[in-house]
């Protein structure tokens, strides 16, 4: 019997290790199985492992929920010993976890009013708490891309170059005037008056919008 090794990386989730030197062992399992899904599933159950599906091939992945997710000793229990042991299987590999790193590029915005935006993130400057903690967000990957928002206020610039990128006049009204234009009506200050104008603003903004 040979031990095959094919990480399923799809299937792990990132964690982090206090010592990267070694390897995470999971309770995952690559295990190759002649006979198809129902072998598979049958011998995974057999044996007390969760049946989680075909990868490709003959190639199926195992679970084990009383093996310890993340170890630094590689699982020799009977389990294992006795799934090595079925005539239909003849490749069993438990998986590592795969140890990742952020990685992220520093990109300074290009808006000249951006540091009046006290409500996207923390500011040095004005020490305001009461933020969106927007830049945590983008960090993260979350971008709004796909996601309509529509606001009950006092309206919004739809022409703004900031702004008419991202204006969906579809989800717009006017419930004031009964009519499709939610023009901003114009103020004398710029209190934080235009919501819409915060939330919807376009990435790499040029010309500034900061209430």
């Amino acid at each position: 019997m040979r031990i095959l090794y094919i990480p399923l990386s799809v299937f792990l989730a990132s964690c982090v290790c206090a010592r990267p030197q070694h390897k995470v062992y999971s309770n995952s399992w690559a295990v190759r199985v002649h006979g198809g899904a129902d072998v598979a599933s049958q011998l995974a159950s057999r044996h007390g492992y969760t049946y989680l599906g075909k990868v490709f091939d003959d190639l199926y992945h195992f679970q084990h929920q009383k093996v310890h997710k993340r170890s630094l000793r590689i699982y020799k229990g009977h389990h294992h010993v006795n799934l090595l042991q079925e005539p239909a299987v003849y490749a069993v590999q438990q998986q590592v976890v795969k140890i990742r790193t952020k990685r992220t590029a520093l990109l300074e915005p290009t808006d000249p009013l951006y540091d009046s935006q006290w409500y996207l993130g923390p500011d040095q400057k004005s020490h305001v708490e009461s933020h969106l903690n927007v830049p945590s967000a983008w960090d993260q990957g979350y971008t709004g891309r796909g996601v309509v928002v529509s606001i009950l206020d006092d309206g919004i610039e739809k022409a703004h170059p900031d702004l008419a990128p991202n204006y969906d006049p579809d989800a717009s009204y006017d419930l004031n005037g009964n009519d499709p234009d939610p023009e901003a009506r114009e103020t004398k200050n710029d209190n934080n008056r235009d919501i819409p104008n915060q939330v919807s603003a376009c990435p790499a903004a040029e010309f500034g919008w900061a209430p």
